[in-house]
């Protein structure tokens, strides 16, 4: 009789690297190891011998189970959005099965229904006092470099976590985009309120805090690579809770929250829509139209 946990651990293994080798993003990999993993565990406390015995009563149990689970970070249920991000990772662990293994796996999961929420925009004062919140220590530095970067360049996430100093070019006050969305390099302007930041982490800071041989821009606080975006996310959690604006408290805000406020603020100073479009790296028009809505309600105090 086989080992159950050595079984699904080779299987899981074989995913990952699977998912890996197609050239999905950190994001998903990290997702896929961390979902599938608890699904095989699930699988493992029902007794489920081989991965072609899973019926679809087994995934839909998975489902239900998830519904009811509690978070166990923060309290309280899972979001939708959490949940369907398990049914499209196990419908992915699926097609690996399907295409490695020749098994199929039936996930016939429906996708909950999410209700619209507000895109959360920070005005400029708040954005000001983000970066007075920062201080003089070596993450203090890292989070202005993080603002100037999401805020001051309009990044997305995995766009920020993915830069290299040689991304960097300051004396063109120009940053390298390489975008993992839709593939298309661009170059973003580093403004001049923000080239400060990118100089003294670069030039000052970084150098020392180094440990190896790392082109990573943003480190951690042991010198190494940033590998994932949660921890400037956190960073980003502690400034929201010890700056002075007491509006921003209220909001539910993270990275991406520094990519809409900056691109409303552009509109808003007016800006053309279709030089925000190429500054974001919107493929299409209508990705950027988005914020004449949102503009409209900031020009009339969010």
């Amino acid at each position: 009789m086989k080992n159950l946990k050595d079984y699904y651990q080779i299987l899981l293994i074989g995913f990952v690297n699977w998912v890996e080798t197609l050239g999905y993003s950190n994001s998903i990999q990290t997702a896929s190891k961390a979902i599938t993993g608890d699904f095989l565990m699930f699988l493992q406390s029902s007794s489920v011998k081989e991965i072609s015995l899973v019926k679809l009563a087994n995934t839909e149990r998975y489902l239900e189970q998830l519904k009811v689970r509690e978070n166990r970070r923060l309290g309280g249920g899972l979001t939708g959005a959490y949940i369907n991000k398990h049914i499209s990772i196990l419908k992915l662990f699926g097609k690996f099965l399907m295409n490695v293994h020749g098994v199929y796996l039936p996930v016939k999961m429906q996708y909950l229904s999410q209700e619209k929420t507000e895109t959360a925009v920070l005005t400029v004062e708040e954005v000001k006092s983000l970066f007075e919140a920062t201080d003089e220590t070596v993450l203090g530095y890292r989070d202005r470099m993080m603002l100037a970067v999401y805020y001051g360049c309009g990044l997305r996430r995995t766009e920020g976590v993915k830069l290299t100093v040689r991304d960097v070019l300051l004396h063109e006050r120009v940053l390298i985009v390489r975008s993992p969305k839709n593939k298309v390099e661009r170059k973003v302007p580093i403004a001049t309120s923000m080239f400060p930041y990118f100089y003294a982490w670069l030039v000052e800071v970084r150098p020392y805090l180094l440990v190896g041989r790392t082109n990573k821009l943003f480190l951690t606080v042991d010198g190494a690579g940033l590998k994932r975006g949660e921890s400037l996310y956190l960073r980003l959690k502690y400034l929201q809770d010890v700056c002075d604006s007491d509006s921003i408290k209220y909001k539910d805000i993270g990275l991406h929250t520094l990519r809409h406020s900056i691109a409303t603020h552009l509109l808003h100073n007016g800006m053309k829509l279709s030089f925000i479009q190429r500054f974001l790296g919107h493929s299409t028009r209508d990705s950027t139209a988005i914020y004449t809505h949102i503009e409209k309600k900031y020009s009339n105090g969010l």
